[in-house]
Formats: C-alpha cells, sequence, structure tokens
C-alpha cells in the first residue's frame, strides 16, 4: 500500500532521505502507475505524482532501477538484481571517481547509471530525482588497500 510507504516517509525528520528503489517499472512512479504482485500476477496500481512529491524534493533523493515502462533485470551471472548489483559496486569503491576513498551520491548515481545501463544490455535506464543542497553526501569510506585494487578495473563490478 503506498498511502502506508508514504506515510511512514513523511514522518522521517531527518534532514536527508535516500530512497532506492529496485523493482520494474518504478520509474513510472512519478507518471501514476507501477505495477505490484497480487495473487501471483503483476496488475497495475494507482499511485498519483503526489507520492513521489512527497518523497522526493529538497533534502530528498530517490533513484529508481529503470523507467516507467522498463523492467528491473534479474541477472544469473551476478545472483543479484542489475540496479542492486550495481549500487553495492559503487557503495564498494568503484564510484570513488575522485580516488579519494569517499563515494559520494553524486559518483554513485552517475555510476549506479552506466553500469545497470551496460549490463542490462541498454534495457534498463535508472532514474534519478530530488535535490541535496550542500557539500557532497559521502555514502562510504574505502580503505586504501581496496583503493588500490580498485583502481585495476573501475569501469565494471563483473
Amino acid at each position: 500500500d503506498f498511502n502506508f510507504l508514504e506515510d511512514r516517509l513523511n514522518r522521517i525528520k531527518a534532514k536527508w532521505l535516500l530512497m532506492f528503489l529496485d523493482c520494474c517499472y518504478s520509474g513510472a512512479m512519478g507518471n501514476g502507475r507501477t505495477f505490484g504482485p497480487i495473487g501471483g500476477k503483476a496488475v497495475p496500481l494507482r499511485v498519483g505524482a503526489k507520492f513521489v512529491d512527497d518523497i522526493s524534493g529538497e533534502g530528498r533523493f530517490v533513484m529508481t532501477a529503470c523507467g516507467g515502462n522498463e523492467l528491473a533485470y534479474e541477472n544469473a551471472k551476478i545472483k543479484h538484481g542489475t540496479f542492486t548489483y550495481t549500487v553495492i559496486g559503487g557503495l564498494r569503491g568503484y564510484a570513488d571517481y575522485e580516488g579519494d576513498g569517499a563515494v559520494d551520491l553524486d559518483g554513485l548515481s552517475r555510476y549506479v547509471t552506466r553500469q545497470t545501463i551496460e549490463l542490462s544490455g541498454d534495457k534498463q535506464h535508472p532514474i534519478r530525482g530530488g535535490t541535496l543542497e550542500g557539500p557532497p553526501v559521502v555514502l562510504s569510506r574505502i580503505p586504501r588497500t581496496s583503493l588500490d585494487s580498485n583502481k585495476q578495473d573501475r569501469k565494471s563490478v563483473v
């Protein structure tokens, strides 16, 4: 129930809220539709633009696994959803574009977008929304030994 989710998100009084949605048609949430399982079948659920307006905006960041008419792919080789796999890899250091041991939100979202498109064979295109004002938001810090090994291959986590 998206009303339940919206209510819970609105109760969060944090300065920043980051939300990553790894589900099919997740980019459609702003267009008033997405899909969910009911009785084992995918059926349309109505989700208004107000939902996205309420969870994104200043101090809130939302990134979806794919566009509104796309599937969020699972990959047997990597044993994960493509989007989640790239988020994990990015947080582990592949999205540290500055080479300073810090993965920030901008670097992560750029990395995740590029890698998700590549790993899905250009079938899945993540969407991001919202704004975080101020200095870069650091999401993870990478130990120096991990940084050195990541320099070998920043292109891909596969």
